[in-house]
């Protein structure tokens, strides 16, 4: 709004500028820090970084609208030559169970290694005791045990046959037997 007297000829420019909306959003367990979500001037750099909630969580890339080559950088540069939208997308880390009996009690899941995702809860059992080895020979549970995992959900004694865990890092679980 502009009040003006008019002394003489004259033009009157009205002044603008392009702005750009820029919009950034995180799908899982992290963030994304800088700004992420104004307008900005034509042909200025916005800088955006993922960042994951905890360790336990990896960024696993970028999808929009993404200058060539920087889909997997935790940080990107955007040219603001037009509106751009991004999501930052991250994944649990994976972390790995090995179950190991001796070759007793057929354990369920069966002895081995297991990959599974940060916080996956697993449900472990072990067969009966005692497990008989030709007519003189039998094996007794005496217990099991869990290394390496932190955060151990167990809902029965160490002496059960069943374990129900939330997996929060590498671990063992060991079916452990006497003769």
């Amino acid at each position: 709004n502009l009040i003006l007297t008019l002394t003489n000829d004259a033009t009157l420019a009205w002044n603008w500028k392009t702005q750009y909306q820029f919009n950034a959003s995180a799908v899982g367990s992290g963030t994304v820090v800088g700004s992420p979500n104004t307008w900005y001037d034509r042909d200025s750099n916005v800088i955006v970084t993922a960042v994951p909630n905890t360790t336990n969580y990896l960024f696993a890339g970028w999808t929009g609208d993404l200058p060539a080559g920087q889909t997997n950088d935790l940080c990107i540069t955007q040219a603001m030559t037009q509106a751009r939208t991004l999501v930052a997308h991250f994944i649990p880390r994976k972390y790995a169970l090995s179950i190991v009996s001796g070759g007793r009690g057929a354990p369920n899941p069966p002895e081995g290694t297991y990959t599974r995702d940060y916080g996956t809860v697993l449900t472990n059992s072990v067969g009966g005791s005692p497990q008989a080895d030709g007519a003189t020979t039998q094996y007794l549970f005496t217990a099991w045990t869990l290394a390496g995992n932190l955060s151990a959900t167990n809902t029965f004694s160490d002496t059960a046959t069943n374990l129900i865990l939330t997996l929060t890092n590498d671990a063992t679980l060991a079916w452990n037997w006497k003769t």
